[in-house]
């Protein structure tokens, strides 16, 4: 890996035969098994062991690593890190039958990936979750340009909160706001004790469709030189 580059992977979870999903469950470690067995939803249960067994899997890769021999520690809030890769960070996020992954050396990462629901209710969302610039940029769109900027704002705020690892809350996500026109992050990210000051200089955020109807954002407090989006579909490829 190289401190330049952020390397990202997005996959279509539905697309694992049978055989492959058994080998990745294979790779789990206990505690993600029981996990796994815990989604009284057969679909919610195979999805959550594919998405974690291909996190194994690029780990592996991208650490030249057995997956099954790498071990996570969680920090407060529930975030998975490495724990003999103190340097190495990494982030996911599923939604519906779409997965995302993202690595980077010593740059935290965040990462989401969103369904843009055509159903979905914006600006009532935005009304509580939104800050109140956000929220009047919404109503001054018709009804497709609505819903792409809610998702992107929506998959933007959790990337951020999710690369500072402070957990998501409705007062984190109304205090984090984005100028998305100039990719840009101000405002500030609430955490349990203490506020961490977002300046826009110091960040970088990507957003970007990994598929028809996804949005995906990616969020850094770093430059990186290079990012390089990969495609794990059709077939789903092993690293």
């Amino acid at each position: 890996m190289k401190r330049s580059t952020v390397y990202v992977w997005h996959a279509r979870l539905n697309e694992v035969p049978s055989a492959q999903n058994e080998y990745l469950w294979s790779l789990l470690a206990h505690d993600e098994k029981a996990r796994a067995n815990r989604f009284h939803s057969e679909n919610h249960r195979r999805r959550f062991i594919i998405a974690r067994g291909l996190l194994r899997r690029l780990a592996g890769y991208m650490l030249n690593q057995a997956p099954r021999t790498l071990q996570f520690n969680y920090t407060s809030y529930g975030k998975p890190v490495f724990k003999d890769y103190p340097r190495t960070h990494f982030n996911l996020s599923h939604s519906h039958d779409r997965a995302i992954y993202a690595f980077t050396l010593d740059a935290p990462v965040g990462v989401d990936i969103e369904y843009q629901n055509p159903q979905c209710y914006p600006e009532r969302i935005a009304r509580r979750f939104f800050t109140r610039r956000e929220h009047a940029a919404l109503q001054k769109l018709q009804e497709a340009e609505k819903i792409a900027l809610f998702f992107k704002l929506w998959a933007g705020k959790e990337a951020v909160l999710k690369a500072l690892g402070t957990g998501l809350s409705a007062r984190a996500l109304a205090e984090v706001e984005f100028d998305l026109t100039k990719q840009s992050v101000f405002g500030q990210a609430l955490s349990a004790d203490h506020h961490h000051r977002l300046k826009a200089a110091e960040w970088s955020l990507y957003t970007f469709n990994p598929a028809q109807d996804f949005v995906a954002a990616l969020a850094l407090q770093a430059h990186p030189q290079y990012i390089e989006v990969q495609s794990m579909d059709e077939p789903l490829r092993f690293y």
